[in-house]
């Protein structure tokens, strides 16, 4: 490829990133500005997701780092065909441990109660009502730099995004562990155009439904959150395939949860 038609495509490439961003910020549901919105495109890219993937929860700017959220960094690393297992994960202590497919590197990590409180995060709203979840993502995010960091760069969980503010334990705001955690502003009314169509509302109330009560008015209650949506049919729908990332994700926890139940049992 000659270096003319090389920087024609980058030219056109940028342009296409540009324009995406650009139809993003206007879409009220997005604290970003044109310019972030593109790094973040771009940071994706590199990683192979797709940009909209990228910017409905799959990532988060932070005194300008990007990141990229526990789940999307346990979506990667398992399509790319290493392994994650769990051999421990209780309310005091989660232990990981990776295999590479390519080479059979393994890694083992824990993160306990104790390693939370040497490190100050137990005073932590968060941390005081999800323990398990928080251990979890403290200790998937650290095996996720060490073993796989050509799958998901330089990640940091959700709950690191305060360490990298410098916000003390309890004054960090309570979030919901179990979804993709952000700082957004009341997104504003929309016009006809902007909404989810009758069909995306029943696919929606039809995962809904899966949920156990407590997972469901969480759901109802992030909502409210991130888009000032009272119900399903105020949701936008530039944030529709995020909503069902976050709702399938939920819904396999709650499924592993069982199985591990009834294997104990």
């Amino acid at each position: 490829m000659s270096t003319l038609v090389k920087q024609q495509n980058q030219k056109q490439e940028f342009d296409y990133f540009r324009a995406l961003a650009s139809v993003a910020s206007k879409g009220g549901t997005h604290n970003m500005s044109v310019d972030t919105l593109m790094n973040v495109m771009l940071t994706a890219k590199d990683l192979g997701i797709s940009p909209m993937k990228a910017i409905n929860g799959g990532f988060y700017v932070v005194n300008g780092k990007i990141s990229m959220s526990t789940a999307l960094m346990t979506d990667r690393i398992r399509k790319e065909g290493h392994s994650i297992k769990i051999p421990e994960w209780t309310s005091q202590k989660c232990v990981v441990i990776g295999v590479r497919k390519d080479n059979g590197d393994s890694v083992k990590f824990e993160f306990t109660m104790e390693d939370a409180q040497i490190a100050g995060l137990v005073n932590s709203a968060t941390w005081k009502k999800f323990p398990k979840q928080m251990l979890y993502n403290r200790a998937m995010s650290t095996l996720a730099r060490t073993l796989f960091s050509d799958v998901v760069g330089n990640a940091y969980s959700e709950d690191e995004k305060w360490d990298i503010m410098n916000v003390p334990a309890e004054k960090r705001p309570l979030e919901d562990a179990d979804q993709d955690i952000e700082i957004k502003s009341a997104a504003p009314e929309l016009d006809e155009s902007e909404k989810i169509s009758a069909e995306e509302i029943a696919t929606l109330a039809g995962l809904v439904d899966l949920l156990d009560e407590e997972s469901r008015n969480s759901f109802i209650n992030w909502i409210k959150k991130m888009y000032n949506a009272t119900n399903l049919q105020e949701i936008p729908k530039l944030c529709y395939d995020r909503c069902v990332i976050s709702i399938n994700n939920k819904i396999k926890y709650l499924n592993d949860k069982n199985k591990e139940n009834i294997a104990v049992a």
